[in-house]
């Protein structure tokens, strides 16, 4: 399984090496069926791929695939994880008019509160990654608290 990481590198990982992987929500995963060197024996292999679920009953069945007379290097899944959202930690950090407020400066879901008019750049650096995220806002109406939301680094 391959997880994008930072900056469209992706990180390589297999049961041996993290047994117990945790992904979040909108990571990017690319899973690759690597056979055995013998096409034959490879296309005798049968994949079940649990995106984020425990089951593939019920509810759960369009987060489950199954693969079978697999080819070695082919992709079986490229997109996102669909499992429970974590918190994003970082900093936030403003260019523009002075007097502001956070109600958390360190997670990415929180509320902003402008005291002056004018255009903000509010830039969030998440701590796992190291990329800013950033977003213009401008006050052109009377400053009122204005939540933030979303996911980084996914």
């Amino acid at each position: 399984i391959s997880i994008l990481e930072c900056e469209d590198d992706f990180e390589s990982y297999n049961q041996d090496t993290n047994p117990e992987l945790a992904l979040v929500f909108g990571d990017s995963v690319q899973v690759t069926f690597f056979g055995t060197g013998n096409p034959a024996l490879d296309a005798n292999f049968a994949v079940n791929l649990f995106n984020c679920v425990n089951n593939c009953n019920g509810e759960n069945e369009d987060n489950c695939s199954n693969f079978e007379d697999l080819v070695s290097g082919e992709i079986l899944y490229l997109g996102p994880a669909l499992c429970e959202v974590q918190e994003a930690f970082g900093t936030w950090s403003v260019e523009g008019p002075d007097g502001y407020s956070f109600t958390n400066t360190t997670q990415f879901n929180t509320t902003f509160s402008p005291e002056e008019f004018g255009l903000y750049e509010l830039c969030f650096q998440d701590e796992e990654c190291g990329i800013d995220h950033c977003f213009e806002v401008e006050v052109n109406l009377p400053p009122r608290p204005s939540p933030l939301t979303g996911t980084a680094c996914s």
